[in-house]
């Protein structure tokens, strides 16, 4: 799985009311988090694949969007891994 950067949790706890518990959970398995009025979201990446595609991973519970507010995470996770050698 990619490896999310440990401060996201920091501020995912910083603007969420989620407990510290299921944050540990989410930090635990590299999973990225979002919600909506409506529901959750919740999303996880594969490394890349001879540095051409990965695959995501989504669960959605009502949620309405594509957590958007994620995407800078995921990119800059991305280019971290690409730049190890």
């Amino acid at each position: 799985m990619l490896s999310i950067p440990k401060n996201y949790y920091g501020d995912l706890e910083a603007r969420t009311d989620l407990s510290a518990e299921r944050i540990g959970v989410l930090r635990g398995h590299d999973i990225l988090y979002d919600r909506d009025e409506a529901g959750e979201y919740f999303q996880a990446y594969t490394g890349s694949f001879q540095g051409r595609f990965f695959f995501e991973i989504v669960e959605r519970r009502a949620y309405r969007g594509f957590g958007a507010v994620n995407a800078s995470i995921r990119l800059a996770a991305q280019a971290r891994e690409s730049n190890q050698p």
